[in-house]
C-alpha cells in the first residue's frame, strides 16, 4: 500500500477512534513500523488537518474533532462485511441498542454505490472458523452463487468415509455454530443439500463453466432451521428442573417456542426444539438436575442413550 493510502487509512482510524491513541497502536493498524507514523502525521498535517500529539501514558495521536472528513468508497470486502454484519444484527434481537445500530449500518451502507454480492444468514452467535483454505473455498463459491455456475466440491459425508465428487448449483452461504455451510442443489440427489465448509468435509472446490438458473421459487427458510442450520421434526418436551441449574435455564432462551414458569424452586418448561439431536443434547446437559414430563418416546430415546453411555465407563 502506498504512503498515500497509508495517509488516508490513518486520517480514518483517528476519526473513527474520537480520542487519543497510541503510535504503537496506529503502526499496528496500518501495518507499518512506529517510525513511520510521525512522517505520516506530518504529510497529513501539509494537507491541512490538524493532528493532536500528548505525551505520557494515556496520550497518543488524536484528530481535532472539528475536521471533516469526505465519504471514503468501501472496498468489495469491506462491504461485503458491513453487509454479513448487517445480517447479523438483524438475527440477533437480543442485541442491546438493537434498532440504533440497524439504522446506524443502514445509513453506512445506503451511503455506498450499490454492487451485487453474497449475503450470508446467520443462526447462531458463535464466530464461525476459518482458516486460509477455507476462506478460499468461500471465495470460490461466493464467485459461483454470484455468477450462477455450478460447483465441483471433493467432499466426505458423514454417512460415508470415502471422498464423493459432487456437482452442485449453489444457492446460499449460512453461518452457524461456529461453521459455514453451503445450501446447493445437488445434481445427482436431485435436491437441495447442506454442505458444511471444513477441511475435514469440503477437500476442494472448483468453479465449472456450465451455468444454471436458479429456481424461482427457492426459499432459504425451507431449507434450514429456525435456530440452526439443519432443519428436521420438531419435538414438543415439558420438563421440571430443578436447583441452581432452574434459574440458569430461565434466563435463556431454550428451543424455538418455549414457556415457564417456577413453582417453589422447580422450574416447569415447555418447549418445542426443531430436531432430535437438539433436544436430546439440551436433555442430556442437564444431568441429575432436569427430567422429562411425559412424552414416552423421549424418555425411552434418552433412557437408551444415558444406558450406553454408561457402559463406556463400566
Amino acid at each position: 500500500m502506498s504512503k498515500c493510502a497509508k495517509c488516508i487509512e490513518m486520517l480514518s482510524i483517528l476519526k473513527s477512534r474520537g480520542g487519543y491513541i497510541s503510535k504503537n497502536e496506529l503502526a499496528l493498524r496500518l501495518e507499518v513500523n512506529p517510525r513511520n507514523i510521525k512522517e505520516y502525521r506530518k504529510e497529513l498535517e501539509e494537507a491541512g488537518y490538524v493532528i493532536e500529539y500528548k505525551a505520557g501514558r494515556y496520550g497518543g495521536y488524536a484528530l481535532d474533532p472539528s475536521c471533516l472528513l469526505p465519504l471514503l468508497r468501501l472496498s468489495l470486502a469491506e462491504e461485503k462485511a458491513l453487509k454479513i454484519m448487517a445480517r447479523y444484527i438483524e438475527e440477533h434481537k437480543e442485541i442491546v441498542h438493537l434498532k440504533d445500530m440497524q439504522s446506524a449500518m443502514a445509513k453506512i451502507l445506503s451511503a455506498q454505490p450499490q454492487r451485487e454480492g453474497v449475503d450470508y444468514a446467520y443462526r447462531t452467535s458463535r464466530v464461525p472458523k476459518s482458516t486460509p483454505k477455507i476462506s478460499y473455498m468461500i471465495t470460490v463459491l461466493e464467485e459461483a452463487i454470484q455468477e450462477c455456475r455450478e460447483v465441483v466440491i471433493d467432499y466426505i459425508s458423514t454417512s460415508c468415509e470415502e471422498i464423493s465428487k459432487v456437482h452442485v448449483f449453489p444457492y446460499d452461504l449460512v453461518c452457524s455454530n461456529g461453521f459455514y455451510y453451503l445450501i446447493g442443489y445437488a445434481l445427482h440427489r436431485k435436491s437441495y443439500r447442506i454442505y458444511k465448509i471444513s477441511e475435514q468435509r469440503m477437500k476442494s472446490v472448483v468453479v465449472c463453466e456450465r451455468v444454471f438458473q436458479r429456481d424461482s421459487e427457492y426459499r432459504l427458510e425451507e431449507h434450514i432451521g429456525k435456530q440452526g442450520v439443519y432443519k428436521g421434526e420438531e419435538i414438543v418436551v415439558e420438563l421440571e428442573i430443578y436447583g441452581p441449574m432452574a434459574t440458569y435455564i430461565a434466563e435463556n432462551e431454550v428451543g424455538l417456542y418455549s414457556t415457564m414458569c417456577f413453582e417453589g424452586d422447580t422450574l416447569h418448561l415447555t418447549t418445542t426444539f426443531e430436531s432430535i439431536a437438539a433436544c436430546d443434547s439440551f436433555i442430556l446437559s442437564l444431568g441429575e438436575n432436569g427430567r422429562v414430563v411425559g412424552n414416552e418416546d423421549v424418555k425411552k430415546r434418552i433412557a437408551s442413550k444415558i444406558k450406553a453411555m454408561s457402559s463406556l465407563y463400566e
